[in-house]
């Protein structure tokens, strides 16, 4: 066994516009499967994708997953030229005559729903005109929380069935262009009051109550075939008393995978405050993978990325990482990889195209108006 077998299940990011001496040694060195970018990795859109090739060439790899969190609103690395989309809570309230009342009619929720689809498949050509090949959206969570630090208006609604259907359209569409989709943060981030970003929220909430609001939109996603799911650093007590989701052996196996859900699970970044103020970064990616991840982010630091790809491999030497584990986990990105096989970039000009410029505008407007 070398590192790049367990570097594989591992995703970086970096600083800089070009290719680090800290990224060449995480993808040459550490075998890292996958790099997540951010807007500090952005000038323009030539020089993400000269980027992207660098990055596919140096990697030890025959796939190497480049990512980005794409969302719209607060959440989008990459802003003009490319289209500056709205919130998601914006679709659900540009249809015509909204209110939640509304979006009980079939037909106002249809448009938003294909409001939702023409903004996916948007989205994903002007990022697969750079390269990237993973998009770490939609947020299936809930905005049952108005006032939460880090989901609120990242959330399509608060009803469980419209966010559900809005999760579906958005998957659908944007995978049907080649990009992979990522139903995120599992089971539920919505209702907490902190930002796991900065703390390790609780969500006392019972396993009914979840499973009937928060995991609908997940259900959803996987029905739809998402080709993955990203977990939540949230403790949820009901579940687990110790560990947050991402790290808990009560979460995946028992509420996602008899969803039936077979795809990819990614873990969220372990530098935020969630993990890494308390736990070992090594340890916690071994506790992640043992607990269903396939995949663990890690997006700044190389030492901390270190620290997980070592952690990971001194775990399945000492047999704590069972090897069938890992074997499972490489099936899983091997079919992720046959479903969605590279295609031919999309032109430059894509992005930031009138049409796609002209919906963003008409979702602004629409959403502004009922302010």
């Amino acid at each position: 066994m070398n590192t790049s077998e367990i570097g594989r299940h591992v995703m970086v990011g970096f600083a800089g516009t070009q290719v680090s001496d800290e990224l060449r040694y995480a993808l040459v060195e550490l075998g890292a499967g996958g790099v997540i970018l951010f807007t500090r990795n952005f000038e323009e859109p030539a020089q993400l994708r000269e980027l992207a090739a660098e990055m596919r060439e140096l990697s030890v790899h025959d796939r190497l997953w480049i990512g980005v969190d794409q969302e719209g609103g607060t959440v989008q690395r990459f802003r003009a030229p490319f289209t500056v989309w709205p919130d998601m809570a914006s679709f659900a309230e540009a249809a015509p005559g909204l209110s939640s009342e509304a979006l009980k009619d079939p037909k106002r929720r249809e448009q938003a729903t294909a409001d939702v689809r023409k903004f996916a498949r948007f989205l994903a050509d002007e990022l697969r005109a750079v390269d990237v090949d993973w998009n770490f959206a939609p947020v299936a969570d809930l905005n049952t929380n108005p006032d939460s630090p880090v989901i609120g208006r990242r959330a399509f609604h608060e009803d469980p069935d419209y966010v559900a259907a809005f999760v579906a359209a958005f998957i659908q569409s944007t995978q049907s262009q080649g990009m992979l989709a990522c139903a995120k943060h599992f089971p539920g981030h919505g209702a907490t009051t902190e930002d796991s970003h900065t703390a390790l929220p609780i969500l006392d909430i019972g396993e009914d109550v979840l499973n009937r609001r928060e995991l609908a939109p997940f259900r959803a996603a996987a029905e739809a075939g998402v080709a993955s799911i990203m977990t939540a650093h949230v403790l949820y007590p009901a579940l687990d008393e110790v560990l947050p989701a991402t790290l808990s052996p009560r979460v995946i196996p028992r509420l996602l995978r008899p969803m039936p859900y077979e795809g990819v699970v990614v873990s969220d970044d372990f530098e935020m405050a969630a993990i890494a103020e308390g736990y070992d970064l090594g340890e916690a990616a071994v506790l992640a993978m043992k607990a269903g991840c396939d995949v663990i982010l890690c997006c700044h630091k190389i030492e901390r990325q270190e620290a997980i790809v070592r952690g990971l491999y001194d775990a399945v030497l000492r047999e704590d990482l069972p090897r069938k584990t890992l074997w499972a986990s490489d099936g899983r990105l091997k079919a992720m990889s046959e479903r969605f096989p590279p295609r031919p970039l999309p032109p430059l000009a894509v992005i930031g195209r009138q049409e796609h410029l002209d919906l963003a505008e008409r979702i602004r407007e629409g959403s502004r108006y009922l302010e």
